[in-house]
């Protein structure tokens, strides 16, 4: 968390953007974890960075952390991004920011995602590319695939923009918000209610609304069907689950860094109120 606190300037204001998978393309993910989820990534960033360019017209850049999981356990595929809602002018000229509760238009972001991971699923079907077997085995037919994109491409997938809990919030309480997702696995022993060798009681969110809905329930199942849950989060080894982009990536993070401190100071844009918590 120390390195990622690091991305965070004072007098700039950050968002947190979520992308999720359909329902259809969770379960698929699950023969095809590594393709899928490297996808889920490279769509998520390339809406955010094309949509941010077009509308506030500045360099973007975000931290993204997968999560695969649901409340029950389920699989559910999304990734957590945490977008500056500011940046230098795409000439390098100055330094632009968004109002402190928008950071761009949410049909147009969901559009791209929809559309960029749509057209790479497209890519790995057609290059042989995708596990399909099972209830999946169909889709190796020409005509199932295509009426299985068509349906998907019909669907309003899920994408949610949430601003700073409050204005003029400081980094520090800014990571210390988005230290739960960025961190941990699928379940927390705080969510864990009992457990002996025959059956798990877990406490889960009834429902999902953006943004979360924090009523929980007590939830019990076998050990069996626990331990399987459990299971459908194991990554590929060797998979990151934690990736920055733009100007936070690994080539370009000290020099955007720089460039967008001297633009913040030279636009003398505020310092947070040290008394501002989340």
């Amino acid at each position: 968390m120390d390195g990622h606190a690091r991305l965070l300037l004072d007098g700039v204001h950050y968002f947190q953007v979520v992308f999720t998978l359909p329902a259809e393309l969770s379960s698929l993910a699950l023969g095809n974890r590594r393709a899928i989820y490297d996808l889920l990534f490279q769509s998520a960033w390339s809406a955010l960075n094309d949509v941010i360019r077009d509308e506030q017209g500045y360099e973007p850049a975000a931290l993204m952390v997968l999560h695969t999981w649901n409340q029950k356990l389920e699989a559910h595929g999304h990734v957590h991004a945490v977008v500056p809602g500011g940046g230098p002018a795409l000439d390098g000229s100055r330094w632009v920011a968004t109002p402190v509760n928008y950071l761009v238009a949410a049909e147009a972001l969901r559009a791209a995602y929809r559309q960029r991971f749509l057209a790479g699923l497209e890519r790995l079907w057609r290059t042989d590319q995708l596990r399909l077997e099972g209830d999946y085995a169909a889709l190796r037919g020409e005509e199932a695939w295509s009426e299985f994109v068509a349906r998907l491409r019909s669907t309003e997938w899920v994408s949610y923009i949430e601003p700073p809990p409050c204005e003029g919030s400081r980094p520090e309480t800014v990571i210390k918000y988005l230290g739960r997702y960025l961190t941990g696995g699928p379940i927390s022993d705080a969510r864990i209610v009992s457990a002996d060798e025959r059956q798990v009681t877990i406490l889960a969110r009834e429902g999902r609304t953006p943004g979360g809905e924090e009523r929980q329930v007590p939830l019990t199942m076998t050990a069996l069907e626990f331990t399987r849950r459990w299971a459908l989060h194991v990554l590929p080894a060797g998979f990151t689950k934690t990736r920055t982009f733009g100007g936070w990536s690994n080539r370009r993070r000290a020099s955007y860094l720089d460039r967008c401190a001297r633009l913040l100071d030279a636009a003398d844009v505020p310092l947070s109120d040290e008394a501002d918590q989340f």
